[in-house]
């Protein structure tokens, strides 16, 4: 009997393969900067029918970014910029809000006053969507200064029944007059 031996030919040349993955992921828009300004075509031609681009740029707004931030690298603005604008809406909050309460205590339409007024005064504020930088503002100073009125009003509680009113060191114990104590 003979063996008949069987040769196969390799699969490779009849199998696709797919192309190979990219070693790095695509750039995502969290690493990609955009610019701050952006040309929009506005005017176009009823005769040819191409439109011109505006020779204004339309300024895009910078949205709030997610995720925990400093509100002073999110802004890019330089120190003196961030410490006047910082200054005008603490003024506003002093003025207009109530600063024994929270931002979320606070009345719709006093914090719709502050807002309106800050982008009047702080044209900077007008770059921002949504005003987040504002409301960002706000919610500071109100914390920092309900922190301080809770301080206060704890340190000026009223002493409990058993406390000295007066602070002074009482001493428990027989009650000796000086002249009346003996040294053994």
């Amino acid at each position: 009997m003979y063996r008949v031996q069987k040769h196969f030919y390799p699969i490779t040349s009849r199998s696709l393969f797919s192309p190979e993955r990219e070693l790095t992921p695509p750039p995502t828009t969290l690493r990609t900067s955009f610019p701050l300004s952006v040309e929009v075509l506005l005017e176009c031609g009823p005769d040819t029918g191409e439109c011109l681009a505006s020779s204004r740029p339309v300024l895009v707004r910078i949205p709030k970014p997610t995720g925990s931030y400093e509100l002073k690298s999110a802004t890019k603005w330089n120190n003196e910029t961030f410490s006047r604008v910082q200054a005008q809406i603490n003024h506003l909050v002093d003025e207009h809000l109530d600063t024994t309460v929270n931002f979320s205590q606070q009345p719709q339409d006093k914090l719709r006053i502050v807002h309106s007024i800050a982008l009047d005064q702080c044209q900077e504020l007008e770059s921002f969507q949504g005003n987040w930088v504002t409301t960002e503002l706000i919610k500071l100073e109100l914390r920092r200064t309900v922190q301080n009125f809770s301080r206060k009003r704890t340190r000026t509680r009223k002493p409990q029944n058993d406390e000295n009113p007066t602070g002074d060191v009482q001493v428990l114990g027989n009650s000796a007059s000086p002249s009346a104590s003996s040294c053994l």
